[in-house]
């Protein structure tokens, strides 16, 4: 199989990031805008708080990130003692006790798998991990096979009285990627919030929480054009929701024979999705706009409007791999299209 692999200069994608947000300096003589980065989730954490008072800001900064370093050791699929890892570790053994926190998260995510009927599935660490987007590697048809057998959300089985949860099946994988990111940078935005900001964002790699903006105007997010390079919009959303969250065929692929092989596998089918080339969600947090981005890739795009329609202030933007734009109906009047690619 031939291969040519989509390369980016990865601090400069880094640096694009603080681009999403338009015009989000401080409107008020009487507040400095601070900003804290660092890397965590394999990525950058973008910290940006409105205040008159530097040492608050550091204080809250400071705050976030441990609880940001925190959670990412208690739910990454990676790190040797947490719980996702112990759980997975323990597949087809026994129950694993685990936190409250990861236990809620198990249950939200195993919801969101029946919401979805298995098109978002928290149990689809095997197929992930039989691709490689840095070494390029593509999984056999065969294993393909095998491994979609591994992948069954109504095989994780919750006790809410105990707080275990249990994979049913030796060689099951968690991984809460497609929620936990989110569910951290809600968390690091109720840190700062409690620290005493109360204007300002989080950005943690393209998952953004938006708090009030000092002048009480609606957050200006844009939207990448996802066959663009970055930096490059179809549009600006203006947005009074908590968070928005866009999903592309673009952050991570290479191609395959003409195919483009990136980081969202369809859970049913056990490949990426060709239907879609981004899902943009506005949300009242995090956790909501990072799984249905990542849920929402797995539908064809009129249903995954229609999907959105039934949930209350949740709002969507997708790109089809044809390059046409659809909108859920109060997208529509929040969407301001990028006047110069029509």
């Amino acid at each position: 199989m031939g291969t040519i692999m989509k390369t980016t200069k990865y601090l400069a994608a880094l640096l694009f990031m603080s681009l999403a947000i338009v015009g989000c300096s401080s409107s008020s003589a009487e507040l400095e805008v601070y900003n804290h980065h660092f890397f965590a989730m394999d990525t950058l954490v973008e910290l940006t708080g409105h205040t008159d008072d530097p040492q608050k800001a550091e204080e809250a900064f400071q705050a976030a990130q441990k609880e940001v370093e925190r959670l990412e050791k208690l739910l990454s699929a990676h790190i040797e003692g947490s719980d996702v890892y112990n759980i997975t570790n323990n597949a087809g053994i026994e129950p694993v006790k685990v936190s409250e926190e990861t236990f809620n998260l198990l249950e939200k995510g195993k919801n969101y798998g029946e919401k979805t009927e298995g098109r978002f599935d928290i149990t689809i660490g095997p197929l992930l991990e039989a691709y490689s987007w840095s070494n390029q590697v593509v999984p056999s048809e065969k294993e393909v096979e095998h491994l979609k057998e591994l992948v069954d959300y109504n095989k994780l089985v919750l006790d809410n009285e105990k707080n275990t949860a249990f994979l049913e099946t030796e060689g099951m994988k968690l991984d809460l990627g497609a929620i936990a990111k989110g569910y951290i940078v809600d968390k690091a935005a109720e840190e700062m919030m409690e620290h005493g900001i109360k204007y300002g964002s989080v950005n943690g790699g393209g998952d953004v929480y938006l708090m009030d903006k000092p002048d009480g105007t609606p957050w200006r997010i844009g939207v990448q054009h996802p066959r663009m390079e970055r930096g490059n919009f179809i549009g600006v959303v203006n947005t009074n929701s908590n968070s928005v969250v866009t999903s592309g065929d673009y952050e991570r692929y290479f191609m395959a024979d003409d195919i483009r092989v990136h980081h969202i596998i369809d859970p049913k089918k056990g490949y990426p999705s060709q239907k879609i080339q981004s899902v943009t969600i506005s949300a009242p947090n995090a956790t909501i706009a990072d799984t249905l981005s990542t849920a929402l890739f797995n539908y064809d795009p009129e249903q995954a409007v229609d999907f959105v329609e039934e949930i209350d202030e949740v709002e969507v933007l997708i790109v089809d791999s044809e390059g046409n734009v659809f909108k859920s109906s109060n997208m529509k009047e929040k969407f301001q299209p990028n006047q110069s690619l029509e």
